[in-house]
């Protein structure tokens, strides 16, 4: 694969090991977030001080009924009912 124009083979290298490792998990599952999704966390704004990102990521996350999240992202911890993992990463 050619890297695209300004970036480096080695940007690109790890980026490609990094999206075969992701493989190698077999229970996961990713989610595109749908336009009700960001419709809808325009209700979790009033309840939350998160930015755009953060809130899409939290609509989504309810809508699948997931709980746990890994982030560094120090945010998520204001949040009821969701769980952050790899608290080391911060």
């Amino acid at each position: 694969m050619d890297p695209p124009p300004g970036a480096s083979t080695a940007l690109v290298r790890v980026l490609n090991r990094f999206l075969e490792l992701l493989s190698g998990y077999t229970t996961l599952e990713i989610t595109t977030p749908t336009i009700e999704d960001q419709v809808e966390f325009g209700k979790l704004l009033i309840r939350h001080r998160l930015g755009y990102t953060d809130l899409l990521t939290l609509r989504t996350m309810n809508r699948n009924s997931v709980k746990d999240i890994y982030s560094s992202d120090t945010v998520f911890d204001t949040v009821l009912n969701i769980r952050r993992i790899f608290d080391e990463l911060s």
